[in-house]
């Protein structure tokens, strides 16, 4: 069977406890056993993405905000934060939820057997 499923992994234990963790930067690496995620904060919001530049793969570390589109510091290639699209690629961008028990990225991904 095939189906999408959704891993949550914990951040912390609420959103304002993670953006602690920035420590006064825009920018926080965290790396998870599917990859390095980039977390960006954009005013009030925070955008999670993979850190890998879909275009020569190519790490997002300085990358920049514009226009609801993370810019890969290296070739100024803009991804949408919404899905991920951008100049015929895809940027892997990860939705953040907040629950009562924690603050959690989730990411979900496809599998083959229904698991």
């Amino acid at each position: 069977m095939l189906s999408d499923k959704t891993r949550k992994y914990h951040l912390a234990d609420s959103k304002t406890e993670f953006i602690h963790e920035f420590k006064g930067q825009n920018e926080l690496n965290k790396k998870f056993m599917f990859g390095e995620v980039m977390f960006v904060k954009d005013g009030n919001e925070i955008h999670a993405f993979k850190n890998k530049c879909p275009h020569q793969g190519a790490r997002l570390n300085g990358c920049s905000i514009h226009d609801g589109k993370v810019v890969c510091p290296v070739h100024k290639y803009g991804f949408d934060l919404e899905n991920g699209r951008g100049h015929g690629m895809y940027l892997d961008i990860y939705d953040l939820e907040e629950k009562e028990d924690g603050f959690y990225l989730l990411r979900t991904y496809f599998s083959w057997f229904g698991e």
